[in-house]
């Protein structure tokens, strides 16, 4: 789990590193980095079932992930839904609407973060 959380981490950080500089120039690299998202992105959630919450050795995983499964399913949802936006609009899409879909995955990241990561 902790290997494809920092995988997701260093793409999104390309991915924020992108949408800082020129769009156009980085597209291929944009490409790249959208669609390794849109595969990572539904990854972690099935290594945070029930029986892990006991088990959190050196986790930044807050106990609500488990007391608020409904939550945490809707986090999963939400950023696998930015995830496909943003691959979908990679290859063709115009830099603002580039750019506004970066921020939208990023927002479902810090959403996420706020709510069961410590």
């Amino acid at each position: 789990r902790q290997a494809v959380l920092e995988e997701m981490g260093s793409t999104m950080k390309a991915l924020g590193a992108i949408a800082k500089s020129d769009v156009e120039a980085e597209r291929s690299n944009l490409v790249l980095q959208a669609n390794k998202m849109r595969e990572l992105a539904p990854k972690p959630w099935p290594y945070f079932g029930q029986e892990t919450a006991v088990a959190r050795v050196n986790s930044d995983a807050k106990a609500s992930i488990w007391a608020d499964p409904a939550g945490f399913k809707k986090a999963e949802t939400d950023f696998i839904a930015a995830a496909d936006a943003l691959a979908a609009v990679a290859a063709k899409g115009d830099n603002k609407v580039v750019g506004e879909k970066i921020a939208a995955l990023g927002a479902t990241c810090g959403a996420c973060h706020k709510q069961f990561k410590k």
